[in-house]
């Protein structure tokens, strides 16, 4: 009987490590069977009422006065970004990952200086290799505390971009 008793217990700290682990695991299987190389792009289609194709890539629709979102629906992941235009500048939160230029895209609609804002770090909403005049990230200890100056580095966990082949950008 003592011994069951070990076992089960053994089992319980072995299922508690691998759920604490669990994130890392599925990290770790997805870079092994991704081939770090970005996906072909969808095919184009119709987007619906009030969408229009800016590019072969790009796609816009106005969401409210002065918003527009902005979808990369040949993209995979098929991600929406938005510009919100202000008075005296323009925001845009999110950039997707940087396949292609979305800076030149948020120029075409403003002619206020642009704001970039990533709602968090992965790889599809950084823009990675695009380049931005003004950037914010939000402001939370554990980001200032790895800021250098004005520089902040992802870490390849949070920024998740070898399965696409991207290098991860400060």
């Amino acid at each position: 009987m003592r011994s069951r008793w070990f076992v089960l217990v053994v089992l319980i700290v072995l299922l508690g490590f691998a759920f604490a682990e669990r994130r890392n695991l599925i990290i770790n299987v997805m870079a092994l069977t991704g081939s770090g190389e970005p996906p072909p792009l969808l095919d184009a289609a119709d987007e619906g009422a009030g969408v229009r194709w800016h590019d072969d890539y790009f796609t816009l629709q106005e969401v409210a006065p002065r918003t527009f979102a902005i979808g990369e629906p040949r993209y995979h992941q098929q991600n929406y970004s938005y510009l919100i235009v202000g008075e005296n500048r323009a925001l845009l939160f999110d950039a997707g990952p940087g396949i292609r230029d979305i800076r030149q895209v948020a120029e075409a609609l403003t002619d206020k200086p642009i704001v970039f804002l990533p709602s968090h770090f992965h790889y599809d909403h950084v823009g990675n290799d695009v380049t931005f005049d003004e950037i914010a990230v939000v402001d939370l200890p554990y980001v200032r505390d790895r800021a250098d100056g004005s520089q902040l580095t992802f870490t390849r966990a949070e920024h998740l971009g070898y399965f696409e082949g991207m290098t991860t950008p400060t």
